[in-house]
């Protein structure tokens, strides 16, 4: 019997007790912690926060400075040590949020893929709990194809809205276009934005707008010295091609919006906008392509681009549906009954009438033909 135990305790496997885990926001000392956390990451904010050169600690680190709080980080913690985090930023002047950033330890550290996905999910909901708090409506976040990360949101109530092609090239100058006659390339100025937002409307499945629920504020730009710029060919009232372009350092983005009738003047119009780019030769120049508008790849690959990615665009909505009031009958006291009677009556509330008033509640509306009138 006892060699029998002992043969048992050797081959059974120990059975390690489980770390108390804790979620919380980021602190200054837990900098050197998310550099560290490189195991496996996701970025969700595909191509604008590599054109902008956001990285996890410096966001972070923005997050911290009070008059910089535009970022939250959560950090889940195991035993005290940071295991997993994520990031998200809610957008200036809208009740949405942006998931930036999940990142988790190396496996050999944290253990399966289940651990991962369990602290993404966590992490998740703590980011949704925030911005519902701060009266966000919608939380945004792009997953490429075959991400880890798409488990965790889905598990979080993600959903999938829309789908886009992410295009990249070198910037090379050349020369632009000798005859723009028939499609002057106009830059956009305060009076343009309910154009272009008839042209999102007409060219944006229906769908995809409830889910992004952008007004014509949407595509105001910034004051002078901004990063971003916007060009558009047509009439003042019926705009037939618009681009907004976004410049970082050594790299730029190129979002194009146009009407299916206009498929034929994309390759002058792209070319013209890449030549109003602030690029120098050799910078990265991306240019998205979404799920409705795909006749623009073709274009794009005519023009040097090359297929980097494809992603999901998903989309998390924080409010609560209503329950809906039923009404029920309630007996009152006594004393109740007798200020009741000379109430209006309710449907919620069971009471006694006189004969009298009841008759009067219970006749038709309406006259009847012998003249009675109420």
């Amino acid at each position: 019997m006892t060699s029998l135990w002992r043969r048992n305790a050797l081959t059974t496997p120990p059975q390690h007790k489980r770390g108390i885990a804790s979620l919380r926001p980021a602190y200054w000392a837990d900098l050197p912690s998310l550099r560290r956390l490189r195991g496996e990451t996701a970025r969700l904010d595909m191509p604008e926060g590599v054109v902008m050169g956001m990285r996890p600690v410096t966001t972070a680190l923005s997050g911290m400075v009070p008059w910089r709080g535009l970022a939250w980080t959560f950090v889940y913690t195991v035993d005290g040590a940071a295991r997993a985090f994520v990031q998200a930023r809610p957008r200036r002047g809208s009740h949405t949020w942006d998931v930036l950033y999940l990142a988790y330890g190396r496996k050999d550290r944290i253990g399966s893929s289940e651990a991962r996905d369990e602290m993404w999910s966590a992490l998740l909901d703590a980011v949704t709990r925030t911005a519902g708090r701060r009266q966000a409506t919608r939380l945004f976040a792009r997953v490429p194809d075959n991400a880890d990360a798409m488990i965790a949101l889905r598990a979080s109530g993600y959903m999938a809205y829309g789908r886009e092609m992410l295009y990249v090239t070198s910037f090379h100058k050349t020369k632009p276009d000798a005859d723009h006659s028939d499609a002057p390339l106009r830059r956009q100025s305060g009076g343009d934005t309910w154009a272009i937002h008839q042209l999102y409307t007409l060219t944006t499945p229906k769908a995809q707008q409830f889910a992004e629920a952008r007004t014509s504020s949407y595509w105001d730009l910034p004051g002078r010295g901004s990063a971003q710029a916007a060009y558009w060919i047509g009439e003042p009232h019926e705009i037939t091609a618009y681009a907004r372009t976004l410049s970082g350092e050594h790299t730029h983005l190129v979002d194009v919006l146009f009407r299916p009738e206009g498929h034929g003047l994309l390759g002058s119009f792209v070319r013209r906008i890449l030549a109003a780019l602030p690029a120098g030769e050799g910078d990265l120049v991306y240019c998205r392509v979404l799920g409705f508008q795909e006749e623009l790849a073709g274009t794009l690959e005519s023009l040097g681009f090359s297929l980097l990615m494809r992603q999901s665009l998903l989309v998390k909505y924080t409010t609560i549906s209503a329950r809906e009031m039923m009404p029920a009958p309630v007996m009152l006291p006594a004393r109740t009954r007798v200020s009741a009677r000379r109430r209006v009556p309710s449907l919620g509330t069971v009471i006694t009438f006189p004969a009298r008033l009841w008759h009067r509640v219970t006749r038709p509306p309406w006259p009847s033909h012998t003249g009675d009138r109420w």
